[in-house]
């Protein structure tokens, strides 16, 4: 599976957790998701953030897995702000860990390059894949979803449409990969939080974050 994580250290958790990830099933979240905490967590999709505060809140999940920067386009900007409001701290939540992991994008269809009409996925994808995309097939079709297990969506239902998405996405709704590994010799490796109300580790940290407000003036 081309999902490594470039970490030095993943410190050990108890099994069995019960772990939320934002987006759906496929999702680059529920990649990291089931690669920190392993096959005895119990992973669960949550497509809209305000869910998943509330069952963080109401102890109904242990820690969950959100994007927090995208190798391409930088800092996700509506998940930063969250970490930093009111909403997120008066619900008892706090950053656990973060991680960063490398993953390789995949094209993926039921039809190949050459026949396809159009590709979409990502916006992040689509920028880090934008000069390939270009040179392999300039004329086709290029929209955005919300998130790659969507995009992988659109290519099972639709045989003209490919998707850029990571492996196991295709796999999970059982659709054809066309191309393994896009040829970029460029990393993606987006990181992520691991958000909690409690440690889920006896690791000490080995990471500190600061927060602040200044005025916007020169």
């Amino acid at each position: 599976m081309a999902l490594d994580s470039v970490d030095l250290q993943i410190p050990a958790t108890p099994s069995g957790l019960r772990v939320g990830f934002f987006g759906d099933r496929g999702s680059f979240s529920n990649l990291v998701a089931e690669r920190r905490f392993g096959e005895d967590a119990s992973c669960r999709p949550y497509p809209l953030m305000g869910e998943l505060i509330e069952d963080a809140k109401g102890d109904r999940i242990d820690c969950s897995v959100i994007p927090i920067e995208n190798s391409v386009g930088g800092w996700v900007a509506d998940i930063l702000d969250l970490v930093l409001s009111e909403e997120f701290s008066e619900a008892g939540l706090r950053v656990l860990e973060e991680t960063r992991l490398h993953i390789e994008l995949a094209l993926v269809g039921h039809c190949n390059l050459d026949d396809a009409q159009r590709i979409c996925s990502h916006r992040y994808p689509l920028r880090f894949a934008r000069q390939w995309l270009h040179r392999a097939r300039p004329d086709i079709e290029i929209f955005e979803v919300h998130n790659t297990a969507e995009a992988v969506e659109h290519a099972a239902n639709d045989h003209h449409t490919l998707a850029l998405a990571h492996r196991a996405a295709a796999e999970h709704r059982q659709v054809p990969v066309v191309l393994q590994t896009l040829p970029i010799d460029a990393p993606n490796a987006p990181r992520f939080f691991v958000v909690g109300k409690k440690p889920i580790t006896a690791a000490p940290p080995t990471r500190t974050a600061f927060c602040f407000a200044a005025s916007h003036q020169p």
